[in-house]
């Protein structure tokens, strides 16, 4: 289910030392910390990927919220690769390796499809059947 607030249980880590980037936020669209970040069409931050026409970008590290008011120029930064715990994805020992792929800024799945690739399981996470999450933007895992 996408994100309607920060996610601030969610632990993100920047892989050696770190990459962000600053990005235009679509309008009508809220991106959350610890959310996963996509471009629209347009070029802006979006929060939910239109199949897999919307490339993955990276994790919100900071969000704005621009449900109210047109495209801003304000910025979230978005972390675009590194390691995430994610507690909506059931993994076991045999997924080690497996694409990840999400639906919207919070639902990740090993389902491709329509779907867009956001990385791959390294681990089984450290609450029984979460999956620790090698991601990078722009299905660069793949």
């Amino acid at each position: 289910m996408a994100l309607t607030a920060d996610k601030l249980d969610r632990r993100i880590e920047n892989a050696d030392g770190g990459y962000v980037q600053a990005l235009n936020v679509a309008a009508s669209e809220a991106i959350y910390i610890g959310g996963a970040v996509f471009r629209d069409v347009a070029g802006n931050a979006v929060a939910i990927s239109a199949a897999a026409v919307n490339p993955f970008l990276g994790m919100a590290d900071t969000g704005y919220d621009n449900t109210a008011i047109a495209a801003t120029t304000t910025k979230p930064i978005v972390v675009r690769y590194g390691h995430i715990e994610q507690v909506t994805l059931t993994v076991t020992v045999a997924d080690i390796g497996k694409l990840v792929y999400a639906t919207d800024d919070n639902t990740f799945t090993l389902t491709g499809g329509a779907n867009v690739v956001v990385g791959r399981v390294y681990d089984v996470g450290t609450v029984s059947g979460t999956a620790r999450v090698d991601f990078q933007r722009y299905n660069g895992l793949v």
